[in-house]
């Protein structure tokens, strides 16, 4: 927030300049001077009498640069952002004297002095501007009478040139009014189109300077700045509110990152949007480049093999006459995954297979874990948990089942997955691309299950007795031999309204709970077919506990078991499954050393 009290009141910041300061107009402009970069939002910098503050996390703290000499502090001082390059920041009050302009290199760390020119009658500023797309070009604006009113730098400053037409103290020649100037815009997409905010409103050249005129369109009004965003340009006036001028390109100037991903093929996937003709456009992860040369504005997908996995920082750089452009830095993450599957199970006794971002393992049920969201989950967010296995789709089985517990908030009566009324809802679903992520089947929430409801009602937590099994078929929204990834998704939305969340379990794809792994010798079941008690005998190759689960072939869990520390050495156990209906059961045994899967027959 600027004021026009000498202060500046971000409500998040706690170490404004002005903390320590007494305020007063000998210390601080009388209008607060504040500016960043698009492409490096986060630094922030300002002016003061001991010259420019600059913060590198959005007003958490500040630092001073001391300036050298030549540092005159004015009402119309200015700090600005170079808008091709965030490195480079301009700061001053004006040419005269001692008094001179200054620039940065290294976002604010150090300036230097710049030579006044010569020939010119200068005095203070009324502002600083800079070009979209060559970072040695600066604009120093100016407001007195018969002299230059815009010096153009190409050097960083070493030389000036007036493009006003006043040259040192005639009048102008080439169509520009002999007014105040408060503010200078350069379009990207034509840097020969130059607006000129000035005290009668918007004076325009469409050459680069060679010529001006005043832009009829627009009314005759003080026009204090203007910025462009996306395919306008904001004009702030004095006394007639805000304006947008339309346009048919767009006016951010930067190559700007849109989306990104892994693809089942495990490249990285990233979409850049293009909107000036660049030479060239260069992707950094991390430390490491991927180029390409665009034949056109455009938004283009780029795949990038052999990137950097887990955490990475993406930035487009793009390149015009050799000069480059910087876009805002990018989190992303590039998953890590493994080699492709047709068939795939997991009774979620770890996340290793998962990169989890909300989920967690969590304890459910007697000796049993699984995938759960925070509970209750947060509002207005996605959690997801994505299986870093890749699968092929199947000609034949192409199921997908995994059991779950979801208490989550039910949408209106009457709506369905896909409206806003729906509200909450718990989602798997795979993608063919990295970018683009399909339903494996529709989203649900509570009002899938009479228990779900009524656990979310009465706003109980989740628990294993309400666990429902979940069965869809991958080829509802893909084909034979699709290489997809799957994730889980819960999302919410604004309303504050949450419940427990959800929690998932027993995940196979393509397969049945019967296709489970041949039993080694050292481990028997008997007797087997067994009217509902059994035994298990095993070896133990060292001291352990022992962990003992039993699903029907629907995945469904029917008991979970687990003993003392028994010896190493041969050992066994029993299982009653007197109270379960006969069929197949998939009985896996978990120690310290190994993991195993068996099968067994209840038969009466």
């Amino acid at each position: 927030l600027q004021t026009n009290t000498n202060t500046t009141q971000p409500t998040t910041t706690p170490a404004h300049p002005t903390k320590n300061t007494s305020i007063d107009q000998t210390n601080l402009p009388i209008i607060s001077k504040l500016t960043n970069s698009k492409q490096s939002p986060d630094n922030i910098y300002s002016v003061g009498s001991d010259g420019v503050w600059r913060s590198t996390n959005f007003g958490g703290s500040w630092t001073v640069t001391t300036m050298p000499t030549g540092w005159n502090f004015s009402s119309f001082t200015d700090v600005e952002v170079s808008r091709a390059n965030p490195k480079i920041v301009w700061a001053g009050s004006g040419q005269f004297g001692n008094t001179t302009l200054f620039v940065s290199t290294d976002a604010g760390t150090t300036f230097n002095a710049v030579p006044n020119p010569g020939g010119y009658s200068l005095g203070y500023i009324t502002r600083i501007a800079t070009h979209p797309l060559e970072p040695n070009t600066a604009y120093a604006l100016y407001s007195y009478s018969n002299y230059a009113k815009i010096l153009k730098t190409t050097d960083l400053g070493q030389t000036w040139t007036d493009i006003s037409g006043f040259g040192t103290g005639i009048s102008g020649s080439i169509g520009f009014p002999d007014v105040a100037v408060y503010c200078l815009y350069v379009r990207p997409d034509n840097p020969n189109i130059i607006w000129a905010g000035t005290e009668i409103g918007i004076v325009e050249t469409l050459d680069g300077g060679n010529s001006w005129a005043l832009l009829t369109e627009f009314p005759n009004v003080a026009v204090w700045d203007m910025k462009g965003q996306d395919k306008e340009i904001v004009i702030a006036t004095h006394g007639r509110g805000i304006w947008t001028a339309e346009l048919s390109t767009d006016q951010n100037g930067v190559s700007n990152i849109l989306k990104y991903g892994t693809s089942p093929q495990a490249e990285l996937k990233v979409v850049v949007n293009v909107p000036l003709h660049y030479d060239s456009v260069r992707i950094k992860i991390n430390t490491q480049y991927a180029s390409f040369i665009p034949p056109d504005t455009g938004t283009y997908i780029l795949k990038i093999k052999n990137a950097p996995t887990g955490a990475v920082s993406l930035q487009s750089i793009s390149y015009l006459n050799g000069n480059p452009t910087y876009s805002p830095v990018t989190s992303a993450t590039n998953f890590k995954l493994t080699q492709y599957q047709t068939k795939y199970f997991n009774y979620i006794d770890n996340s290793n297979d998962f990169f989890l971002s909300g989920f967690s393992l969590q304890p459910f049920g007697y000796s049993n874990t699984s995938l759960q969201t925070a509970h209750n989950y947060p509002n207005n967010q996605s959690q997801y948990a994505t299986l870093l296995v890749p699968i092929v789709v199947s000609s034949s089985l192409s199921n997908f089942v995994y059991s779950d517990v979801a208490i989550v908030q039910p949408g209106a009566n009457g709506s369905v997955f896909g409206q806003a009324a729906f509200n909450d809802y718990v989602i798997a679903e795979a993608t063919k691309d990295g970018l683009n992520w399909s339903p494996i089947a529709n989203g649900y929430n509570a009002s899938a299950n009479a228990n779900w409801l009524t656990t979310f009602n009465s706003k109980q937590a989740g628990n294993s007795d309400l666990t429902v099994i979940e069965t869809f078929d991958l080829k509802n929204n893909f084909k034979t031999n699709d290489t997809i990834l799957v994730r889980f998704r819960l999302t919410s939305n604004a309303d504050n309204t949450v419940g427990w969340g959800w929690s998932i379990d027993n995940l196979f794809i393509q397969q049945t709970p019967t296709e489970v792994e041949p039993v080694s010798e050292e481990i028997k079941i008997y007797p087997n077919p067994s009217t509902g008690i059994f035994n298990i005998a095993y070896y133990l190759p060292e001291q352990s506990s022992l962990v003992v689960k039993v699903w029907d072939v629907t995945g469904r869990p029917i008991l979970a078991q687990a003993s003392e520390i028994q010896n190493s050495g041969n050992n066994q156990t029993q299982v009653n499954l007197e109270s379960s209906p006969p069929g197949m059961y998939v009985v896996q045994l978990k120690t310290s050393s190994f993991e195993k899967t068996l099968k067994v027959i209840i038969s009466r």
